[in-house]
């Protein structure tokens, strides 16, 4: 049984929520709408068996639906990491999917829908300048 990590959760403008999270093994994203009183209305599991999807965030967007957006991790190339952005109507069904960038020292932060009705996204880039054993011991 999968076991799944709610990331991100939002009051809708209907009153309901909608809340999503990666699932363990992390390889899928689920998605989880309900009405004011918990029923659930729909779930989906979103996602690829070649990555961990991290989710961060979701948003309901203009015209009702939704987005949500996190990072990829391959983990068949572990130097190949990914933003995601899944826009998805009000049932929950994808209207479009897209990655963004890859390199090893990316890490999706947050993104927001935009007044023409696109989105922004940004996240951090870092540097490993050290590996586990020669990082100092702080006792």
């Amino acid at each position: 049984s999968n076991e799944y990590l709610n990331f991100s959760s939002v009051k809708q403008i209907n009153g309901g929520y909608i809340s999503c999270g990666g699932g363990f093994p992390l390889n899928n994203i689920l998605v989880v709408n309900t009405d004011n009183s918990g029923n659930i209305l729909w779930s989906n599991k979103y996602g690829a068996a070649n990555g961990d999807y991290y989710t961060e965030k979701i948003i309901q967007v203009a015209g009702g639906g939704f987005a949500l957006a996190g990072t990829v991790f391959d983990i068949f190339n572990p130097k190949s990491n990914s933003y995601f952005l899944i826009n998805m109507t009000s049932s929950g069904n994808i209207s479009f999917s897209k990655m963004y960038g890859i390199s090893f020292e990316i890490n999706f932060a947050s993104f927001q829908q935009t007044m023409d009705g696109g989105y922004i996204i940004c996240g951090t880039k870092y540097s490993i300048k050290y590996v586990y054993s020669q990082l100092p011991s702080f006792s």
